[in-house]
């Protein structure tokens, strides 16, 4: 559990570090913190922590092209391929997913705020969330 959590939190650090730099009018801020689920087929998921943007980015960042620009070559760097456009998504949400061969997703989904969504699969015995280092 403590490498997933050091592995993915720091890729929520360097993307938001990369957005933040690329929308410098946009900061984001810790949303929901770090958590891990026992799914129904036994398996423990592990979420970083949500982060939420303090504004729209679809705009901002040209329909998400900005978002592309700063996002993929992070993503590339923990093993993740580029997000590869927006997908159709109802009730008016702009989302961008990558998922990685371990079955870990990266989601951005805007409809003002975005929110940022890292999730993973891990091995846990007990899949207890007392595992989670403190960030």
């Amino acid at each position: 559990m403590a490498q997933s959590f050091a592995r993915y939190d720091g890729l929520r650090a360097e993307l938001i570090a990369a957005l933040e730099q690329r929308l410098p009018g946009i900061s984001w801020t810790v949303h929901l913190p770090a958590s891990v689920n026992k799914l129904a087929d036994g398996r423990c998921f592990f979420a970083t922590r949500t982060m939420v943007s303090s504004a729209d980015v679809v705009e901002p960042s040209h329909r998400f092209a900005d978002i592309f620009s700063a996002g993929d070559p992070v993503l590339a760097k923990y093993g993740f391929p580029a997000f590869g456009g927006t997908d159709p998504t109802p009730g008016g949400w702009t989302v961008a997913r990558s998922a990685n061969a371990a079955g870990a997703i990266v989601s951005i989904e805007s409809k003002s705020p975005a929110y940022l969504y890292i999730g993973a699969p891990v091995d846990s015995a007990t899949c207890d969330p007392a595992e989670l280092p403190e960030p």
